[in-house]
């Protein structure tokens, strides 16, 4: 798939090729930091795995230049605050996929209400993992 779109000749018109190492053949600049284009998460590195649990619910390894780390990870998660989702790791996402159980992390945050400010811990049931079959 990958050699399909890069050898597309209108591959320009919807992608933003910016944040590719220097000397990487496909790096673009005509369409950096411009709304509407599709941008490389990983910055030209290949993706190894990725497990998408629900929409906006991902994680995936791909390739890292550190000879000690061979891969990096990252994480999303929609509606849980940065800090909790840096207790979430790449095997947790596996693990939920190969077999479904409850998890719940802790989701703090400062918010307000009539002008009074509160603490709110939050405990969420996350990493839930429903397969649907489709004929």
């Amino acid at each position: 798939m990958e050699k399909m779109l890069f050898e597309d000749k209108d591959r320009d018109q919807f992608l933003d090729f910016s944040d590719y190492p220097q000397g990487h053949p496909y790096r673009n600049e005509r369409n950096k930091m411009k709304l509407g284009y599709f941008k490389c998460e990983t910055k030209g590195a290949p993706i190894r795995e990725i497990v998408g649990l629900r929409p906006k619910m991902y994680s995936y390894l791909y390739n890292s230049d550190n000879v000690q780390k061979p891969f990096k990870e990252k994480i999303r998660i929609k509606g849980v605050s940065r800090a909790a989702a840096k207790t979430l790791r790449h095997e947790m996402y596996s693990d939920q996929l190969r077999e479904a159980k409850e998890n719940y992390l802790t989701n703090r945050r400062i918010g307000s209400k009539l002008h009074q400010i509160y603490s709110i811990c939050v405990f969420l049931k996350i990493l839930l993992y429903s397969l649907i079959y489709l004929d």
